[in-house]
């Protein structure tokens, strides 16, 4: 059996298993923290994060921070720490919630994450995955507190399914539910045409792009910028570009939420400081028209954002932006581009591979649990098939022949 010890102290509250050391050479704990708390786990958070698969921007301790900070409001949160001896080996961030998918009661544990995190996972040793996902979870189990414990957008393959798979085997009820499909392009590193690793099927839409280029560049001067510092009044100027268009009037800008605001500008700074952030926009006779927010690390760029001048539209701003883009991360060696997000018919034309997430759920097997599992599992996914049926999955790329 598992030594379970409790130590009680005004802000933080340890949950620690120590599992047989012929089984699992981890120790889980389970503690809440402030974002205060966090500067005495960053620096060894982020040499987990340093390479292989979690070693993405959304995975970094800042931008955990920025959200803590901002959407959580600074509250403490508990998390799930894995480690050998002394060294981390495991992260899982969660925050406590009294209600699950926001409509029904219950006591739920979620991933410390939302849409602007752009994904989720628990972050490990890759090559350890599995065994540190086990160590965690017979934390997680031993902690009464919750009856739901969930994940949005966590990438195919991490360490959360990893842990679904220890809690399935331990009786507990499982769910998984398809979300994103985000679109990536590998780079031809090295190769004078950016662009050749784009997809086939849409060259004539890409010839299309090039030939709006022209006319473009028929109205002046035609420029490209990158920023790697963070710029103010660049960040000012894309939340008005932004605010300015079809995002804005649905009320899904950055500039629509003042604690949006705060986020990105919190994440994006701390980006800057960690050398990952970069700025980019194309101009038109020294006017931005349009602007891009993404982040570079361990040889990829991942792009959460990009405004562009709608007023410009039939010369395709937005598109002439990513093919210049891409251009130039192959001309620097960059060997990703990650469009993140769900795929659409834009991103499709530059980037024909993407990468599957999913919400993942776990239910303590209880009546309330069972119940939670029945609509996460067998309700909700029949109404998302009628409601496709009625309207279209919107991440199809349908039989358009043009982007706009």
């Amino acid at each position: 059996m598992a030594e379970i010890t409790l130590q009680d102290t005004p802000r933080e509250m340890e949950l620690k298993l120590e599992a047989p050391k012929s089984h699992l050479p981890y120790t889980s704990t389970i503690m809440e923290l402030s974002p205060s708390d966090l500067e005495g786990l960053q620096d060894e958070w982020r040499a987990l994060v340093t390479t292989g698969e979690y070693s993405e921007p959304f995975y970094q301790p800042y931008w955990f921070r920025a959200f803590f900070q901002t959407f959580h409001g600074g509250k403490p949160a508990p998390f799930v720490i894995v480690r050998q001896g002394r060294a981390l080996k495991g992260v899982l961030p969660l925050m406590r919630s009294r209600r699950f998918w926001g409509k029904f009661p219950a006591r739920s544990l979620k991933g410390l994450s939302g849409i602007h995190s752009c994904r989720f996972d628990l972050m490990c040793e890759s090559e350890h995955k599995d065994t540190i996902a086990e160590s965690a979870w017979r934390a997680l189990e031993d902690d009464s507190s919750w009856n739901v414990l969930e994940a949005h957008n966590v990438p195919e393959g991490g360490g959360f399914e990893a842990l679904m798979r220890h809690a399935d085997r331990a009786g507990y009820l499982v769910a998984r539910w398809p979300t994103l499909l985000s679109p990536y392009l590998k780079l031809p590193v090295g190769h004078s045409d950016g662009l050749q690793n784009c997809p086939a099927r849409y060259k004539k839409d890409r010839k299309r792009i090039e030939s709006r280029l022209r006319k473009l560049q028929g109205e002046g001067e035609v420029s490209f910028e990158v920023i790697k510092t963070f710029d103010e009044s660049f960040f000012q100027e894309f939340l008005r570009m932004e605010g300015a268009g079809w995002k804005g009037k649905a009320g899904g800008a950055i500039a629509c939420n003042p604690t949006i605001i705060e986020f990105y500008r919190h994440a994006l700074g701390c980006a800057a400081s960690e050398g990952h952030l970069r700025m980019c926009a194309l101009t038109l006779n020294g006017r931005r028209i349009a602007m891009e927010l993404a982040l570079v690390i361990n040889n990829r760029c991942y792009s959460p954002k990009i405004a562009y001048d709608e007023g410009l539209s039939k010369f395709g701003p937005g598109q002439q932006m990513v093919r210049r883009i891409i251009q130039d991360l192959a001309d620097k060696g960059i060997e990703r581009y990650d469009l993140l997000g769900p795929r659409s018919r834009h991103k499709a034309l530059w980037a024909g591979e993407v990468r599957p997430h999913a919400n993942c759920f776990i239910f303590r097997p209880t009546l309330a649990g069972t119940a939670y599992y029945t609509l996460a599992d067998r309700i909700a996914p029949m109404i998302k098939r009628a409601k496709y049926r009625r309207y279209g999955d919107p991440q199809s790329l349908g039989d358009e022949t043009e982007a706009s």
